[in-house]
């Protein structure tokens, strides 16, 4: 079929115009619509990395696994904290309770199907035990489970010392058993406890709780 000479003229002419906007395109774009493109490119790359960063850090309230935590009354006064610092914490504490005491607490919260396979431990602050009491209490606890015993602290406790080398040496003879150094963070911190120096505040409270966190962490 033959075709009309300004036919192909016009076709040829079209073809001329697309190659040429084809080629040419990014001269055709204006120079603000170029701008508001990289501006726009730039805050996506920004927002992405603010994202990525953002995954990155660490949530503040960890899943830490199942633990348990038995203590007296300065766990007592902090267990709402610990309880929202560590979620799935356990807490058993009571007023005036003694390591012997714990050994019974620990075989009840075995019969319950409650004792973690962390346990964390916060006794000797109500009197002072020897290494063998708290031995009975570790072996109750068994070797497949991780131990970490809180150290004591009182600003007038007379038997501290005597408490934790207990603790110290418990921590040394068994594998499973780690120290959580209480009282060296809160020796600096007076302002975190009530006028008998052992009983927090609120921000001892949750200052004691970010500790048990990032110790078994």
């Amino acid at each position: 079929m033959r075709h009309p000479k300004g036919f192909i003229v016009v076709l040829v002419a079209v073809a001329l115009v697309c190659i040429f906007c084809i080629g040419h395109g990014s001269a055709l774009m204006p120079s603000e619509t170029k701008e508001e493109l990289q501006q726009v490119q730039g805050e996506n790359q920004k927002q992405q990395e603010e994202q990525d960063a953002q995954a990155s850090k660490p949530s503040s309230q960890k899943s830490v696994g199942s633990v348990t935590a038995i203590g007296d009354s300065v766990m007592l006064g902090a267990a709402p904290a610990i309880q929202e610092t560590i979620p799935d914490c356990v807490v058993d504490a009571k007023e005036s309770r003694q390591v012997k005491e714990a050994i019974e607490i620990v075989k009840s919260l075995e019969q319950q199907d409650t004792l973690g396979d962390t346990v964390i431990i916060a006794l000797g602050t109500n009197g002072p035990f020897d290494v063998s009491t708290g031995q009975d209490l570790i072996d109750q606890i068994g070797k497949d489970r991780t131990i970490y015993w809180v150290t004591v602290y009182g600003e007038y406790l007379q038997w501290q010392d005597e408490s934790n080398d207990a603790i110290n040496a418990l921590a040394k003879q068994n594998y499973n058993v780690y120290i959580i150094d209480w009282a060296g963070a809160a020796v600096d911190h007076p302002e975190w406890f009530w006028k008998d120096g052992i009983h927090l505040r609120p921000e001892g409270q949750k200052a004691y709780a970010q500790l048990l966190l990032t110790s078994i962490s």
